[in-house]
């Protein structure tokens, strides 16, 4: 029988990721290129969320490999409705939560934008009202203001992008103050210089 493996760091891949895209998102839009700018602003802001889902999936795998949590924990934290719950639960089972740091809103609001980006339900809407999922964060979120928009327009912006990155890297930062360390580095931020 082979010995069990588990392939780390899909976060960083997808930071990486994102920050390519951010990089194509802010020529395309300085090109004029309003295309290239919208998909490669979309493609930033699902790859910073999905950074998020990726590094919970696999801090999981390590604690529970290093007995820090059971079976049990591991699956009850799956369970919890919200990526935003899935991860304070596991700072609290190591101290206390994670939902008071100024970050948590932030990153809620990133991961309600990215699942009305992915799940996205079409349907007839008057400009500038956003879906009601991320209607509380439009505060929160930077988008594009301006008459006769509609909330894709607004948000599939190289704006949007750079905060969506900044927020799952800063909320990715944050996690490791709040959980052990099991053997899997801390996020590592794949543009910093070494």
């Amino acid at each position: 029988m082979a010995t069990p493996i588990l392939v780390r760091f899909y976060d960083s891949v997808l930071i990486k990721e994102a920050e390519a895209a951010l990089e194509r998102a802010t020529a395309a839009k300085a090109g004029g290129d309003s295309m290239g700018h919208g998909g490669a602003s979309f493609t930033a802001i699902v790859a910073a969320a999905c950074a998020t889902e990726t590094y919970l999936s696999e801090v999981l795998a390590h604690l529970q490999e290093k007995s820090l949590i059971t079976q049990s924990e591991r699956d009850a934290i799956r369970k919890k409705d919200g990526l935003w719950s899935k991860y304070n639960c596991l700072a609290r089972a190591f101290g206390s939560g994670i939902h008071k740091e100024p970050v948590y809103n932030t990153f809620q609001a990133l991961i309600h934008l990215r699942n009305c980006m992915i799940h996205r339900s079409a349907e007839y809407s008057e400009p500038g009202v956003w879906p009601e999922e991320v209607r509380p964060y439009k505060a929160v979120i930077p988008h594009v203001a301006g008459e006769g928009l509609d909330w894709t327009s607004q948000v599939f912006d190289a704006g949007t992008a750079y905060w969506a990155v900044q927020t799952a890297k800063a909320f990715l930062a944050k996690v490791d103050d709040y959980i052990p360390d099991p053997g899997r580095f801390p996020f590592r931020d794949p543009g910093a210089v070494a």
